[in-house]
């Protein structure tokens, strides 16, 4: 969709939201491959795509200020808080709700 003109932003923040589930599918099994420059360079470009959509600005900004603009996180430190909660979600006591906020606080930090 292009920058200007295009669709509305929450259908923009749908098709978003889409990318992202489609991309962090699994990703607790597969956070590590990540790690590699091969495989952060097929998926990253997908995720950054979608976010300079939602966002609205253009290519030529930095992964790390449309995910500020875009109010999420760069895949990997996307991947690495999935992971993080799948392996904590099993020995702990805090329900799953106060868990993910936990994560996410440590994530942004």
């Amino acid at each position: 969709m292009p920058n200007v003109g295009g669709s509305k932003q929450a259908r923009r923040l749908l098709l978003s939201s889409v990318v992202t589930s489609v991309l962090t599918y699994g990703i607790s099994f597969w956070a590590d491959a990540l790690d590699t420059q091969e495989s952060l360079r097929k998926a990253g470009p997908v995720y950054q795509r979608s976010a300079l959509r939602v966002a609205s600005v253009f290519r030529t900004i930095s992964e790390k200020a449309v995910c500020v603009i875009f109010g999420t996180l760069p895949l990997k430190v996307l991947a690495e808080e999935r992971r993080t909660l799948y392996q904590q979600r099993k020995s702990t006591t805090l329900s799953a709700e106060e868990l993910r906020t936990e994560e996410r606080q440590h994530s942004i930090l």
